[in-house]
């Protein structure tokens, strides 16, 4: 079965295509947390579709948001940076997370 092509949307972002581990641990805070560092391992792939598939081997959810954002962007060591802030009914919006991945498969 052949993989699906590209869709042309998406095709600037094809550097994210493969799996990431993070390097160094990742840093985590909110208000109502202690800071808190974490390893993760991360898999981008596509379908097809103007969209990528962002995929965690573990996923653990502290409590539901109102409001979630994640910025990614490739630093001048050729990582992966990803921030996530989010909101809940009682917080606003504000950075729980931040780490760095270093690619490990194409």
């Amino acid at each position: 079965m052949e993989p699906p092509t590209m869709n042309p949307v998406v095709e600037p972002l094809s550097w994210m295509l493969g799996t990431w581990l993070s390097d160094p641990p990742g840093a985590g805070t909110f208000p109502t947390l202690q800071p808190f560092q974490y390893l993760e391992e991360v898999y981008i792939s596509h379908v097809g579709q103007p969209v990528l598939n962002f995929s965690k081997v573990k996923l653990r959810c502290l409590f539901c948001s109102a409001q979630i954002t994640r910025k990614f962007r490739l630093n001048s060591e050729g990582k992966l940076e990803q921030t996530v802030s989010m909101a809940t009914t009682t917080q606003p919006m504000t950075q729980h997370l931040h780490i760095t991945y270093k690619k490990v498969t194409p």
